[in-house]
């Protein structure tokens, strides 16, 4: 599905659009958008940042607001050089290859390690000294 041809119908759904990140084989990351029209994420979420308003939730979101998150997936690709997944359903997704090469899917990027969960479970261990 490209940005210039949304279907009649199509809504954006709590969680979504939202990018993927591929660290390496197996290890993936989730990377939330900030939409000019949202406040900041919370702390120790990753984040970039689109050009265009957010598609109100159970909404259609417009053919503008894909394109941006598309651009914004493009821009995280080249200044990471990993490869990236645009999600905007768990049924419609685009695929973005550092060589430019973009692909339409069905299914976002799933099993191996999340590497965001795996980060926000680690915590310190215990030495014993209150450093309250």
């Amino acid at each position: 599905m490209s940005a210039s041809n949304i279907p009649p119908g199509y809504v954006a759904e709590p969680g979504y659009p939202h990018v993927v990140i591929r660290y390496m084989a197996a290890a993936y990351g989730r990377v939330e958008l900030v939409f000019r029209s949202k406040t900041a994420p919370a702390n120790g979420c990753s984040a970039i940042a689109v050009d265009a308003a957010a598609p109100p939730p159970g909404e259609p979101m417009s053919a503008e607001t894909r394109a941006a998150v598309l651009e914004a997936t493009h821009a995280l690709v080249k200044l990471s050089r990993m490869r990236c997944c645009a999600v905007f359903s768990p049924c419609d997704v685009v695929f973005c290859e550092p060589g430019g090469v973009t692909v339409n899917g069905t299914e976002p990027p799933s099993g191996g390690i999340r590497y965001d969960r795996v980060m926000n479970t680690v915590t310190a261990p215990k030495t014993g000294v209150d450093n309250g």
